[in-house]
């Protein structure tokens, strides 16, 4: 990977004799020096083994202490010591300059008379380019394993995202459906909402010219019972006067009678016409309630789709990144694995 400075060798895999072989600038033994395992040349293994703390300080005065890159190790090489510090001259123009560090896609990218350059400066081994027979080289093939991954990862994840969002869009159709056609039920129930109350109007008008009609009829009952009593009283002369008059006076009480009772009928038919009303607008207020409801489904719809699809977005946008972490965290390890193997091989080389 790109800035991935060349990486310690999995120590785990070499023996003392290999680790040994990594020392640079004539470090070619391993001892302790201030409790740890070191690289030192074989001035300050002989001095160590003989003097031992003596010894160890003396590696640790002329030394140079810097670590060793490739095993991670302290090593006490003589400081003056200009190697691996100078520039290595890789070929072809290819220069290393002082202090560089190439990364796997340095090394991977040279042919194979740089690399052997570059190795067999570093390490200071001889007809490097013969010997790396035995070394296996960079590989490509666990890269395309570790593309075919990410991309089988993000391509279920975005047909993932597709179906849910077509759910989700379905879901919604079939609500909206739903609710319209609720809806239209509504409206037709309005409708016969307003036909009833037509149909009381047109009975309040019917009660209102009944009544008219009945006063009418009373009234030219009274005239009529008058008239005739007042022409039965001049032909016949007073004695019969009472009498005329106790029947004209029956006949407006009946009259009367009649008018109440039909004052009261009419009266009747408008309170319940009134009650009538009543429930119309119970009703209509019944269908404001189940239009308002429709539509606070709708806008709760419309959410849920709008929510769906963004959580949609995020867990394909979340599953992409995991996968592209992770292709990319392989790819480090893949590559610092090649780098251990490849420095690990030089140190494995036959003498």
């Amino acid at each position: 990977m790109a800035g991935y400075n060349k990486g310690i060798v999995d120590t785990r895999k070499l023996n003392e004799k290999n680790k040994a072989s990594l020392g640079r600038g004539g470090d070619t033994k391993i001892r302790e020096v201030g409790g740890r395992r070191s690289h030192v040349n074989a001035l300050e293994a002989y001095l160590i083994d003989v003097n031992g703390k003596a010894g160890e300080e003396y590696a640790k005065r002329v030394g140079a202490g810097t670590i060793n890159p490739l095993t991670g190790m302290p090593e006490y090489h003589d400081d003056e010591t200009t190697y691996p510090e100078g520039h290595i001259h890789i070929g072809g123009g290819e220069v290393l300059g002082k202090g560089e560090r190439p990364d796997y896609d340095y090394l991977e990218g040279l042919n194979k008379y740089q690399l052997a350059n570059y190795l067999g400066q570093t390490f200071g081994v001889e007809g490097m380019l013969d010997k790396m027979q035995y070394m296996e080289g960079f590989q490509e093939e666990p890269f395309g394993f570790l593309e075919e991954q990410q991309k089988l990862t993000t391509s279920r994840a975005g047909e993932e995202k597709r179906f849910t969002e077509r759910g989700l869009q379905s879901a919604y159709g079939a609500t909206m459906g739903a609710l319209s056609s609720r809806e239209q039920s509504l409206e037709l129930q309005r409708e016969g909402l307003g036909l009833k109350t037509r149909g009381f109007d047109i009975q309040e008008e019917g009660l209102t010219a009944q009544q008219a009609t009945l006063g009418r009829t009373t009234g030219r009952g009274y005239a009529q019972a008058t008239g005739a009593a007042a022409t039965a009283v001049s032909r016949s002369g007073l004695a019969t006067s009472g009498t005329i008059t106790q029947g004209l006076e029956t006949q407006k009480k009946q009259l009367f009678q009649d008018y109440t009772a039909g004052t009261q009928d009419i009266g009747r038919q408008r309170a319940g016409i009134q009650i009538g009303r009543e429930g119309v607008d119970i009703a209509g207020r019944g269908l404001d309630i189940a239009m308002g409801d429709i539509e606070r489904q709708r806008g709760t719809a419309l959410e849920t789709l709008t929510l769906g699809k963004d959580v949609a977005v995020d867990d394909y946008l979340y599953t992409t990144a995991g996968a592209d972490l992770d292709f990319r965290t392989s790819e480090y390890e893949e590559k610092k694995r090649q780098l251990d193997e490849l420095y690990a091989d030089v140190a494995a080389i036959p003498d």
